[in-house]
């Protein structure tokens, strides 16, 4: 199954750093598996506050209409075989595991509107967040 048949691409591929320093990206872009199999999460970026688990089938703003984007990063997972999905809006921020049971609706979620206009009740998810996404690469350990 092509990344492409499903819903075009994926908005953002992370890598290992190093990958960008031995070979360029554009090599692979013909050849999707070796393309994704250097990677280590994909992600899809949404507009503002765009509701991220259900369609919106009259939203000019949305390319995507006929797509739920929690299964839309689900079906990103599975295509390219990476074990990190990360989905977002600008405001919500997710991150979605391939090999949790129900991945479409189990995700570590932060919202970062409510941590900067709170009094900081919600720095401990932030700070959590940002340690998963900065250390995603090493989480292969443990997947």
């Amino acid at each position: 199954m092509s990344v492409e048949s499903i819903c075009s691409f994926p908005n953002l591929l992370y890598s290992y750093p190093q990958f960008f320093e031995k070979i360029q990206a554009d090599q692979y872009l013909t050849d999707e598996d070796a393309f994704y199999a250097r990677g280590v999460a994909v992600a899809e970026a949404k507009y503002w506050e765009r509701p991220l688990s259900e369609k919106r089938h009259n939203d000019d703003r949305d390319q995507w209409r006929n797509s739920n984007p929690s299964f839309q990063i689900v079906n990103y997972l599975v295509a390219t075989k990476l074990k990190w999905g990360i989905l977002t809006n600008g405001r919500i921020w997710r991150l979605y595991s391939r090999h949790v049971s129900g991945t479409a609706t189990e995700y570590y979620e932060v919202d970062l509107l409510d941590i900067l206009e709170d009094e900081h009740p919600h720095l401990n998810d932030f700070k959590l967040f940002w340690y998963l996404l900065s250390i995603l690469g090493r989480l292969d350990k443990f997947s």
